[in-house]
């Protein structure tokens, strides 16, 4: 017994070894902005020009639902501009490091589930490597970071209140209820991911989900129905005639995935 602990003690200072090199890679890269991150301290200066009234800002943006979206997050940059004034992006991209910092944490609590953590630990570091939402988006001045951190909060307080059945029931059910509701109002990105965790619990209550052949019916038939939906998926947008979706679909085709962050950019000679 005392062995596995001290095991433990081990791969936890391995892990939080891996998280400070990978808060510290962030920091030496510094603060970076995109084209959308101009877009974003535009809205928030109409945001703060308006008196911080949503109803005013939205008024003078098009008829599109998608804007409301991204309400937090114009106003977590419209505070940090009234408070911080010319130091506000510096003070952005502090708390982005600080965010990434509870986001690993997070992300090691939701993995510990096996006393065999050494396997556990190596599996998440391998994941790290590979991931560019800890490797890229801290340093940018962008939603991920916020976003990442509390998604992923909401998810730890989804397993204290609905798995782990935690007997302070009230304390976790309003913390997921909190971070997905502020998680909501980031990105629009949030909306498939708040439904897929939406579509998990159903599924995970569901009488015949718990029938293990079953299960296994349900994700061979998901496998072998996720193409057929992302074809049919594929044509409607070649299709449209939407400019922001063709936009996207072009970078998509040459391989720049993301706007103005080369890193992302997979086909080096297009």
């Amino acid at each position: 017994m005392r062995t596995i602990s001290h095991s433990l003690k081990i791969n936890k200072y391995l892990f939080a070894a891996f998280s400070i090199f990978i808060i510290g890679y962030n920091f030496s890269q510094g603060l970076v902005l995109s084209s959308d991150s101009y877009t974003y301290i535009s809205w928030a200066e109409q945001l703060i020009a308006n008196n911080l009234s949503f109803s005013e800002f939205h008024k003078s943006k098009d008829s599109s639902f998608i804007y409301f979206f991204y309400d937090f997050f114009l106003l977590y940059i419209a505070l940090l501009k009234i408070i911080f004034s010319e130091s506000w992006q510096t003070i952005f991209f502090y708390l982005n490091l600080l965010y990434l910092g509870i986001s690993l944490k997070v992300f090691y609590e939701l993995s510990n589930f096996s006393s065999n953590q050494l396997i556990i630990n190596v599996t998440l570091i391998a994941l790290l490597i590979l991931s560019l939402d800890f490797f890229i988006w801290p340093h940018f001045l962008l939603t991920e970071s916020i976003f990442i951190m509390l998604f992923m909060s909401s998810i730890f307080f989804y397993r204290e209140y609905f798995i782990e059945s935690n007997p302070r029931n009230t304390f976790y059910l309003l913390g997921f209820i909190l971070f997905s509701i502020l998680s909501l109002f980031i990105k629009p990105g949030s909306i498939g991911l708040l439904s897929g965790l939406l579509f998990f619990h159903i599924l995970k209550n569901l009488s015949w989900f718990k029938n293990e052949l079953l299960i296994k019916f349900f994700f061979v038939g998901l496998i072998f129905f996720i193409p057929f939906l992302f074809e049919f998926v594929l044509n409607a947008f070649n299709d449209t005639k939407n400019f922001k979706i063709s936009q996207l679909i072009g970078y998509a085709q040459s391989g720049f995935i993301i706007d103005d962050r080369e890193s992302t950019y997979i086909i080096s000679d297009n």
